[in-house]
């Protein structure tokens, strides 16, 4: 592919490696803005792909600037991204969460996924405001979190679909699941619900910082736990936890 055809789509030439962070803090994107005199127009970034052609700059100058470019731009919006929306945005209730949690995550999480996604409705692997916002808002850490991505994404290509997968698979650690659990049972087989009800709270209280009201959480349980039984065994404790931990990060997101 020639470097005119790299700049129509605004690819990462094979040739050309990641900028460094230096290079990356030192592009400072070319902006534009005007006044009418009555009204202020913000200025907005232009991209090098979209400058008009300049005397003396080569062609694969021009794509090194437009993928640095790329990569600034990225990383200023990386932390906005996992930054709560107001309710006008997400227009969520606790109501919506705690009947039909699915609903609730597919039309916040769609809403996150969005702005990262591409024309075709997915993600490179490598984009840093998706890969931040997992690591926020799951329990996936840094060292697996390729090898998460690349699980649900063989193609290295992520859509919605995948990326609420990763959000509703790992909301909480397996291990320090089971931790808990063994806390609650003498034989490690089985719990009484009735102390699974108090251990779960106290559990997403010490990963999660969740201090609800004793109403709330008894909410949060019932809509989690309506189908549990008597007692627990260790599988039936993981589901009831990974549940009401995909509640609580989902309320504290989205602030509710």
């Amino acid at each position: 592919r020639t470097a005119d055809s790299l700049l129509s789509v605004g690819d990462k030439p094979a040739d050309v490696a990641a900028p460094p962070q230096s290079m990356l803090r030192a592009v400072s994107p070319t902006t534009r803005g005007y006044s009418t005199g009555e009204e202020s127009f913000a200025p907005k970034a232009i991209s090098p792909r979209d400058r008009p052609p300049q005397a003396g700059v080569s062609p694969s100058k021009v794509v090194e600037e437009t993928f640095a470019f790329d990569h600034a731009t990225a990383a200023q919006s990386s932390s906005s991204s996992s930054k709560p929306m107001d309710r006008q945005q997400h227009g969520l209730t606790m109501d919506l969460i705690l009947s039909d949690l699915e609903k609730a995550e597919d039309q916040v999480y769609g809403q996150v996924f969005a702005p990262f996604a591409d024309s075709g409705g997915s993600v490179a692997l490598d984009c840093e405001p998706m890969r931040n916002f997992l690591l926020q808002h799951s329990s996936i850490h840094m060292e697996e979190l390729d090898t998460q991505l690349i699980m649900v994404a063989p193609d290295l290509s992520l859509t919605l679909a995948a990326f609420v997968k990763l959000l509703r698979d790992h909301g909480a650690a397996d291990g320090a699941m089971l931790e808990e659990f063994i806390k609650l049972t003498p034989d490690g087989e089985a719990a009484p619900v009735q102390s699974c009800r108090h251990g779960i709270p106290e559990f997403a209280k010490s990963h999660l910082q969740a201090n609800f009201s004793k109403d709330r959480w008894e909410a949060i349980l019932d809509a989690a736990l309506w189908d549990a039984g008597d007692v627990l065994d260790m599988e039936q404790w993981m589901k009831y936890c990974k549940r009401v931990f995909r509640i609580v990060r989902l309320i504290r997101y989205a602030e509710i």
